[in-house]
């Protein structure tokens, strides 16, 4: 006698698959917002060294610094973000700021530190140029 699966197993079956490939689907989401934190992250670590870079060529002073508008464009469009990366500069000092995924943000400086807050940078670095210590959940990473 020929023995076959029962509609009812098979249901089953078909349920707990979708149920797995729910749990892959939302993992996945969780590894994208973490991989594009980390590329946002890179473009502020390399915005530092421009920066850097620029004052050495400009006798040692931040200011008239500008973000590249190339790596702006790029970190917009790679990232899905409605701003970039600000830089905000005076003669001696300058702090640089992005958004990170859902509503953080990161902020370095021209002291060396890095902090991230869980505000955007428009309410988290202000027009100071250099990252605030408190306030918006700083943490200095």
């Amino acid at each position: 006698m020929k023995k076959a699966f029962t509609l009812i197993e098979l249901l089953v079956v078909i349920a707990i698959i979708g149920i797995l490939s729910a749990m892959v689907l939302v993992s996945l989401g969780s590894a994208r917002n973490k991989a594009k934190d980390a590329r946002i992250k890179s473009d502020v670590s390399q915005t530092r060294v421009d920066i850097e870079n620029y004052a050495a060529g400009n006798g040692g002073s931040y200011a008239s610094y500008a973000v590249n508008a190339t790596l702006n464009s790029d970190v917009n469009t790679q990232n899905g973000l409605s701003t970039g990366i600000t830089a905000t500069t005076t003669a001696n000092t300058y702090a640089i700021s992005a958004d990170l995924t859902g509503t953080a943000s990161i902020c370095v400086d021209s002291t060396g530190l890095q902090y991230s807050y869980t505000a955007l940078k428009t309410t988290a670095v202000g027009t100071a140029a250099a990252c605030p210590t408190t306030g918006n959940g700083a943490k200095q990473l």
